[in-house]
């Protein structure tokens, strides 16, 4: 996704459309990643919007991104930015497993 140059990290919060003509395609990573190809391309040609609400807890940055893609397929994730490993199963990827700061 393309963001606005008027974007900082200090807050992500926002709207975001996935913008196919300024993206590269997932296709080779989604299938390294073991997705089956029914997925890849409904990806592919889905259009999908990310809601982020950035917000601080503690000390530590929150980011949720709620993602909307046609058929109204959701997916949503709680990124906790303290390079702490967390896994997740998620619906449509399956058992997901990272860290992020």
């Amino acid at each position: 996704m393309a963001a606005p140059a008027t974007l900082t990290t200090a807050d992500m919060s926002g709207v975001y459309t996935l913008n196919h003509k300024l993206s590269d395609s997932t296709d080779a990573v989604l299938k390294l990643q073991g997705v089956g190809w029914l997925v890849r391309q409904a990806a592919a040609h889905s259009t999908v919007t990310a809601t982020i609400r950035q917000y601080t807890k503690d000390g530590i940055i929150h980011l949720d991104v709620n993602q909307v893609s046609t058929g109204n397929i959701t997916s949503s994730e709680e990124r906790i930015l303290n390079w702490e490993w967390k896994e997740k199963d998620d619906k449509i990827w399956g058992k997901v497993r990272g860290k992020a700061r």
